[in-house]
């Protein structure tokens, strides 16, 4: 999801780029693999967000962030909603997402280096 969303600053995915060498990825390379990191951090952020939001206040969060979706007044929002540290599951799946990243990188570079012996 392109643009400034009220919770980027909890996420920093741009920590998973910096497992890449200097030159190991295309800039178009680097923008897919950002591009499919943000996309899946997203859709599990809304999970965790409507997993912990009441049922009847799930259409009154949606429509404010589909309207506005940086605008920080949406976390002042999930916090009194929610009653849980909706900041910290946030950062806690998006460090699922990373981790899972970083495996998968790993794994590549493995099966890179056997194809290239």
């Amino acid at each position: 999801m392109k643009g400034k969303i009220f919770y980027d600053h909890l996420v920093r995915l741009e920590e998973v780029l910096v497992e890449f060498k200097q030159g190991e990825l295309t800039l178009e390379e680097r923008e897919t693999v950002l591009d499919i990191a943000d996309e899946t951090v997203h859709t599990r952020v809304l999970k965790v967000i409507l997993d912990r939001l009441p049922l009847h206040r799930h259409r009154l969060f949606l429509n404010r962030f589909h309207k506005e979706p940086y605008r920080a007044e949406l976390m002042d929002f999930l916090k009194r909603e929610t009653g849980v540290n909706i900041e910290k599951l946030i950062e806690i799946e998006a460090e699922k997402v990373k981790r899972r990243l970083r495996i998968l990188i790993a794994g590549s570079r493995k099966y890179r280096d056997k194809q290239t012996r």
